[in-house]
């Protein structure tokens, strides 16, 4: 399992000294996942303090990774979580789960032709980071006679699968083709019926009633 460590002659606590340690760890831990011909898809950072107490931290990647600098950017984020207490002594970077990497070189979209690959994996990594990766999802879709069934949440990177979204069809999907004004009769919750003028006429608006007609309406 690729490792790397440090020791330290004199305990270290400031987070700008923790962030060089972390460069410096990230560094030659991607020495190694070259020389093995992988990229790292989760790190562990283990800090281990003078009073013998370990703080850990944890990060996952959209798909292998060895660029020093974006981990290194990604572990330094974590270091909220650490308490340094009176001092580190020991840093060690593993690389707890790896795979095999393959070369390939991408375009901004600005620059690429249409259609062209475009490298998004270093925002979703930051954005995973910062909010979870379970709240980082795109949506596939799946063959069903029920819409709220024709839908579901995948991981943003995974592959596509299956059934496919039609080529011709406009994104996104589920906004007007321009916003249009929705004029109403009287305050929500007493309206029954309201009206959108838009380019294709007149559109009638239906608003729940009955009990539970507060709470559909946002009351």
């Amino acid at each position: 399992m690729p490792r790397s460590e440090l020791r330290f002659a004199e305990p270290l606590s400031d987070p700008e000294d923790l962030k060089r340690v972390i460069e410096q760890l990230c560094e030659d831990l991607l020495r190694d996942l070259e020389t093995r011909g992988v990229g790292a898809r989760r790190l562990d950072l283990v800090f281990l303090r003078v009073d013998n107490l370990a703080q850990a931290v944890r990060i996952g990647l959209s798909r292998p990774y060895r660029e020093p600098k974006h981990l290194a950017k990604l572990l330094a984020e974590r270091l909220v979580l650490v308490d340094p207490g009176f001092g580190i002594e020991t840093a060690s970077l593993t690389g707890s789960w790896v795979e095999a990497i393959t070369e390939r070189q991408t375009v901004g979209r600005h620059m690429g032709a249409h259609g062209a690959d475009v490298d998004v994996s270093q925002l979703v990594d930051t954005l995973g980071v910062r909010l979870g990766q379970d709240k980082i999802f795109r949506l596939t879709p799946v063959e069903s006679a029920l819409p709220e069934r024709a839908v579901r949440r995948i991981p943003a990177l995974h592959p596509a699968q299956g059934v496919a979204w039609p080529k011709n069809l406009p994104r996104p999907a589920r906004l007007f083709e321009r916003p249009e004004k929705v004029e109403a009769a009287a305050e929500l919750p007493i309206i029954r019926r309201g009206s959108s003028y838009g380019a294709t006429g007149r559109i009638a608006l239906r608003v729940p009633t009955g009990p539970n007609a507060s709470m559909a309406n946002g009351g």
